[in-house]
């Protein structure tokens, strides 16, 4: 899925995010409440929910602890005119190892960036819930621009 529209529903949008995206920044706040964010991947999505990974002990695993409002954010193209941006608010929680044979079946190289220590990995990999009050989009690939707000 490439383009929504106004008949797409919050499980298209995030299809868009999992599947087309796929790269976005995870943003929070730190045990000092600066900010900060990482480059992670949108893995998986279910029941109006984002699934991401994060390293146990790692700074995003602690920020999300600390305070579990999560933003996300991304964008896709080739330079302005031929791109398109998401934005995403929500509340990150830690559920262990949910869904994690899904996501490493959905994404496959996975295997390959943990190669040597997979089963390794899959412990010290937790999966990150995120619980979305809404999503939003911006695409100035189409004419008119599209933007719409999702609300979940």
């Amino acid at each position: 899925m490439e383009y929504l529209n106004d008949k797409s529903t919050n499980s298209d949008f995030l299809t868009f995010v999992t599947d087309y995206i796929h790269n976005v920044v995870a943003s929070s706040v730190d045990k000092n409440n600066h900010p900060y964010a990482q480059v992670c991947d949108a893995l998986y999505h279910k029941d109006d929910k984002l699934y991401l990974l994060a390293k146990k002990d790692g700074t995003l695993y602690y920020c999300i602890k600390h305070a579990p409002e999560i933003k996300i954010t991304a964008s896709k193209g080739d330079g302005t005119m031929n791109s398109v941006g998401i934005g995403i608010s929500g509340m990150a929680y830690d559920v262990e190892h949910k869904y994690q044979a899904e996501i490493f079946e959905k994404n496959p190289y996975l295997n390959q960036i943990y190669a040597g220590h997979l089963e390794e990995a899959k412990e010290y990999m937790h999966t990150i819930e995120v619980e979305i009050e809404s999503g939003s989009i911006y695409d100035i690939r189409l004419n008119p621009i599209y933007r719409r707000t999702f609300k979940f």
